[in-house]
């Protein structure tokens, strides 16, 4: 069983304390070979050319170095060493891409509704305006409007900088008194958010041009999603917002491409509608339709989200505001997926009364309590898709938070939870760690900074009980009781968190109110995503290879390609940008990227790859269709046998290029097929120019010894050094060596060092003492022997007999390590054979007869 975690969080706010309970944590498999003698050449390396920037990094890991105060600070010593990085303001940015048909993910596709019943008197339409430019073909503008005079309500952003189409909006509904609304029309691709008076200028044409259209006046919302701090082409939109018009309809395809049409970054479009009846009028059929869109920067209040809803019900424009509120408290206001509140969040509801029955005017009557219901669960289920198609997220993950002393104090644990970087990336790496939610628990009550200190009675650490609840509906898996750990079964646990699906709940034991909460999980994919490089230019390290890649993209005939070398340098990147470069519009159409890690055997080959070589897609002349690979060296050799006949019979209209980690376990027919690209190792310099960049993107607050700690744990590794940024500033705020070595988990490398010195300085006893202390945190033997090969490659005080005496005998170590042998026993052995490297020799003579 693995060793818990606890991590508790001082009164004061200080820095989190992560707490091991003793044991031999088995961190995984290292692939063989790591640290053994054939990498001799790799150590003469790192004795030369690597030297200075390792050393450089460990020098600004040094304590000394380091201060303990939470504070923003610029890095200079950084700046002098490697330079600028004030040029490109990140033009790599995730870009802007409504789903197109067809495009959806496989696992997305059974939340699109196939069919459904819509409210009467409401028709919906989405047409293709080119809001943004390159978009020739999604549609960008949703036209949603009622025959009848609706009461209508809205909930807005509470962000600051709100956007013109939210002032405009609110404003309306606040001087018609939430009467007399007819349309909403909406736009994506653009959130005319920060464009002044301008901005306010363009949503009062767009609604006008609606109104317009109905021949009404002052009845129209408006709302914006997409880029911020750009002007909308306004004269594009107003002038086809009566095209709009003409395309409505009430048919389930008008209902989809409507909601399709307000997409950004979604890759599903998120509808729903049901049918309810009311207490008065049992007999009549009522309905309810609603859509929304939103897939990152998801957070209370609200999400990035739209969200229109629209009903047939009569209900009195007096009480529907709170009705709204009321349901969106529970529903859009609890959902959270990367902490962020965006500048357009808007949930509009229009109830036209066009089923008649009996108008809801009291909120005290059953109707209206009824009505609550149905919206606050509609609402709710409408937010959850918004989470499971959060950015970068694989599972969808109830909080829930019983026996609370109030509703208001389970609300923040459930939130605090939810938004824990923590959790969020164990349960992505399906680790049944309660230690994580138990710490989110812990500190989610305690008073902020100046505050009057909170004893925190809504937790009751000997009455707390945490479960997991399994999707499949079998028997809870305990975790805690009454604040004691259970003995898991980690078998079940790792079922259960194969489950897409996961309700974690939280016994608090103090009272009788509840909360939920629901979120996601932490992928690799979100913030990597979010600043991957678009454009070849963009690109850091390779230069030679790029600029190769750079004459296939103006050329226009790529050949099948072979890239080859260690993770996070940029090899699929590459593919992809040269990709986009290659086929403009038709680049969704026309590229497949499949994991072959994932999707290894011959009936991948058969059917998604054959059946993808096979379409027919609209490309620009003399270009191919491109099918890449992800590690691809994980292909069976069955399956690469198969490859080689698809790619011989296909090769007129598809070609493939291979991302792998060693190209000789590409079989030689495909390499004989293939030019090869082999790429290097970043350097320490380029990771940390990427990084600047998107830390001052994301204004993330930093210390010097944080940004080397990340250059350390990522060892060139761009992709784990994104990963580990976004990690440690989600769950500490605050950028610290201590802070990242927590999150990545393993020995911090100045404890690591002091150990090596003491075995240099032949003090067994230290040494001894130091390998005692990270192995009491709970560190396994691989943790602490692969430190030890990368610190004792750092140390400016070794000479370079020293090291490669000290690498050799590191290595046969690690090499035991991976045979099984992971005592405390064997490490005592490396460090007193490292002390006797540099002691007297005649110390181990035998002694004289």
């Amino acid at each position: 069983m693995r060793d818990e975690k606890f991590i508790a969080r001082t009164q004061s706010r200080g820095p989190l304390i992560t707490i091991r309970t003793p044991g031999n944590r088995d961190s995984g498999t290292a692939k063989p070979g790591l640290l053994s003698l054939v990498a001799a050449s790799a150590v003469v390396d790192s004795l030369s050319a690597s030297i200075k920037g390792s050393v450089e990094v460990l020098e600004l890991l040094n304590p000394l170095h380091t201060h303990s105060q939470f504070r923003p600070c610029r890095a200079e010593a950084y700046r002098a060493a490697y330079g600028s990085h004030s040029g490109n303001p990140l033009k790599q940015a995730r870009k802007y891409s409504a789903p197109a048909q067809g495009s959806i993910p496989a696992a997305k596709k059974k939340y699109v509704p196939k069919s459904g019943t819509y409210p009467k008197g409401f028709k919906v339409s989405g047409i293709n305006v080119g809001v943004k430019p390159g978009n020739t073909t999604k549609p960008d503008v949703a036209f949603v409007t009622s025959e009848q005079p609706c009461a209508a309500a809205a909930v807005f952003t509470k962000n600051k900088f709100q956007a013109a189409p939210v002032t405009f909006s609110r404003d309306l509904l606040k001087s018609k008194k939430n009467r007399g609304i007819h349309n909403v029309i909406v736009n994506s691709g653009c959130a005319n958010a920060v464009t002044g008076k301008g901005g306010l200028e363009d949503a009062a044409k767009m609604a006008q041009e609606a109104d317009k259209c109905g021949g009404n006046e002052g009845a129209t919302i408006v709302m914006s999603t997409g880029v911020i701090g750009q002007r909308l082409p306004i004269d594009k939109i107003t002038t086809n917002i009566p095209k709009a018009h003409s395309a409505l309809g009430s048919s389930h395809d008008h209902w989809l491409t409507c909601a399709r049409a307000i997409c950004t970054t979604d890759t599903f479009p998120k509808l729903i509608s049901k049918t309810f009846s009311l207490p008065s009028s049992p007999s009549v059929e009522y309905r309810i339709a609603g859509m929304t869109k939103g897939a990152g920067m998801i957070h209370p209040n609200m999400a990035t989200l739209l969200g229109i809803i629209a009903t047939d019900a009569p209900i009195s424009p007096d009480v529907l505001p709170s009705a709204l509120k009321y349901a969106v408290d529970r529903s859009f206001n609890s959902i959270t997926i990367d902490g962020d509140t965006s500048t357009n969040d808007t949930v509009a509801l229009l109830a036209n009364g066009a089923a008649g029955g009996k108008e809801i005017s009291s909120t005290s009557s059953p109707d209206y309590e009824a009505f609550q219901t149905v919206l606050s669960d509609f609402s709710a289920e409408l937010a959850q898709l918004v989470v499971r198609d959060g950015e970068g997220a694989t599972k969808f993950v109830t909080i829930r938070v019983v026996e609370s002393a109030s509703e208001e104090a389970a609300r923040k644990i459930a939130s605090t939870i939810a938004r824990s970087p923590l959790v969020k990336t164990a349960l992505y790496g399906k680790d049944a760690n309660w230690g994580r939610i138990l710490c989110a628990t812990g500190y989610s009550l305690i008073s902020e900074p100046g505050e009057a200190i909170n004893d925190v009675p809504e937790i009751a650490p000997e009455k707390t009980n945490v479960s997991f609840i399994p999707a499949d509906g079998s028997a809870e898996l305990k975790l805690l009781i009454n604040g004691e750990p259970e003995m898991v079964d980690e078998a079940r646990a790792a079922e259960i968190l194969e489950f897409e699906d996961l309700e974690i709940l939280v016994r608090l034991g103090t009272g009788d109110k509840q909360a939920t909460y629901w979120t996601c999980d932490y992928s690799h994919e979100y913030m990597v995503e979010k600043y991957r490089p678009v454009f070849l230019d963009d690109i850091v390290g390779n230069t030679e290879t790029i600029e190769r890649l750079k004459i296939i993209a103006k050329d226009g005939n790529m050949p099948h390609v072979i890239i080859s070398g260690m993770p996070g340098i940029g090899k699929t990147t590459s593919v992809l940008c040269l990709a986009r470069q290659l086929l403009g519009d038709a680049y969704k159409e026309a590229v497949l990227e499949l994991n072959a890690s994932d999707e290894r055997g011959i009936d991948v080959v058969r059917n998604r790859i054959k059946g993808f070589a096979q379409k027919k897609v609209t490309l620009p002349p003399g270009r191919h269709k491109i099918v890449i690979l992800d590690e691809a060296d994980s292909m069976t050799s069955g399956a690469q046998q198969a490859l080689r006949r698809t790619m011989e019979i296909y090769s007129n209209t598809t070609r493939f290029a291979f991302a792998c980690n060693q190209s000789n376990k590409i079989i030689e027919p495909l390499q004989s097929r293939c030019a090869i690209l082999r790429y290097a190792r970043l350097t320490d310099a380029q990771v940390v120019k990427r990084l600047l960049q998107i830390i001052e993107a994301e204004k993330v607050e930093y210390s010097d010894d944080g940004l080397a700690a990340l250059v350390f744990s990522a060892e060139g590794d761009m992709r784990q050094a994104i990963n580990n940024l976004q990690s440690t500033y989600a769950g500490f705020g605050f950028v610290s060596g201590d802070n990242v070595f927590k999150v990545v988990d393993s020995p911090h490398p100045i404890k690591v060092q002091a150990m090596l010195k003491a075995c240099y300085e032949g003090n067994v006893d230290s040494a001894l003492d130091s390998l005692r202390e990270l192995w009491d945190l709970g560190y396994s033997s691989h943790d602490i022997i692969s430190t030890m090969f990368k610190v004792t490659k750092t140390i400016p005080t070794l000479s370079e007999h020293a090291k490669l005496e000290f690498i050799k005998e590191i290595g046969f170590t690690h090499m035991k390590i991976l045979e099984g042998v992971q005592t405390l026993l064997q490490l005592s052995g490396c460090v007193v054979r490292l002390c006797k490297l540099n002691m007297d020799p005649k110390k181990f003579q035998p002694p004289k007869r």
